[in-house]
């Protein structure tokens, strides 16, 4: 259940996360993958009785999420798998828009003409059933 909600802590507020393409030259700035001088809170936490520890807002993603989110300027982008992509206000958490796409909206209609696109398909359906009984359907929504 947890990898279906994004909680983007206060690192949100507490680290400059506007990005200008000049200043990043490699992998996560520098190439190494680090960021020396970052300070990221490294608890947090909402009890039971909804006071949070360093969380500035938590959303419900259509789907379970594993992904990286992306932040552009007031905008946080995530994948919530298998087939969507969310846009949310960085400063909220509002829902900016979503976009969705099936497992073959990509393929061509050449690829289509396969032999072995009928198996293809069917092993897509098989997933996409696993993932609706496992994660089940639901709508983004915004925590309380």
């Amino acid at each position: 259940m947890k990898s279906r909600i994004v909680c983007l802590a206060a690192f949100l507020a507490l680290v400059p996360l506007p990005v200008v393409a000049g200043d990043t030259p490699g992998w996560r700035k520098d190439g190494t993958g680090h960021f020396d001088d970052a300070t990221p809170p490294l608890q947090w936490s909402r009890s039971a009785d909804g006071k949070t520890q360093n969380i500035l807002w938590q959303v419900r993603m259509p789907h379970y999420s594993w992904a990286s989110p992306l932040i552009i300027g007031d905008k946080v982008i995530v994948r919530s798998e298998p087939y969507d992509l969310v846009c949310l206000d960085k400063n909220t958490g509002r829902l900016l828009w979503e976009r969705s796409h099936g497992p073959d909206q990509g393929v061509t209609p050449e690829d289509q003409k396969n032999p072995l696109w009928p198996d293809v398909q069917a092993a897509a359906k098989e997933l996409d059933d696993a993932n609706k009984a496992v994660y089940g359907q639901s709508e983004v929504s915004q925590a309380a």
